[in-house]
């Protein structure tokens, strides 16, 4: 953490191609996912083939994964057994939106802007693993490839991360 924050490691984002891999951090998480119970699904709705073939963003594939794969993670953790964590990409002119969404226990909203500060943990996690560096991770890491994240919740109906990738 502290390598990355004093710019040691260096996030160098290149063009790649979103789809192919959200395709790859949302495979590499169904292990997990099914033994929490969880459906891990990739949503394709809105990825046309003739439209969005070969859909690029601005992004450092290792350390995005990384980010990702963080949400990810967070989505299935607080998530009841039975229930879907859904991935899904949204292509806007200067963005590509990957959104996580879940159906656990929600943001409350007076700690939309405290869960992204460093070890941050809300009272309601406090008996789930964690030290409060994912979402910290996660948006530092959007931040150094000129994208960002934002969340959108309701306490106990669940919750929706969006990481925003720079289209270039």
């Amino acid at each position: 953490m502290s390598r990355l924050e004093s710019n040691i490691i260096e996030v160098k984002p290149v063009d790649s191609d979103v789809v192919s891999f959200v395709e790859s951090v949302v495979d590499s998480m169904k292990v997990r996912a099914e033994m929490n119970t969880i459906t891990l699904h990739f949503d394709r709705e809105n990825l046309s083939d003739d439209k969005n073939f070969g859909m690029s963003a601005c992004f450092d594939p290792k350390w995005t994964r990384e980010a990702l794969s963080n949400l990810i993670d967070n989505a299935i953790k607080y998530s009841p057994d039975g229930s879907t964590v859904t991935v899904s990409i949204i292509p806007y002119e200067m963005y590509v939106a990957v959104s996580v969404k879940d159906e656990g226990i929600g943001v409350k909203e007076e700690e939309y802007t405290r869960i992204f500060d460093r070890f941050y943990r809300s009272d309601m996690v406090s008996d789930k693993e964690g030290v409060g560096l994912g979402l910290y991770l996660a948006r530092e890491i959007l931040q150094k490839e000129n994208g960002y994240i934002k969340v959108k919740s309701e306490h106990g109906k669940g919750s929706e991360f969006i990481m925003y990738l720079w289209r270039g």
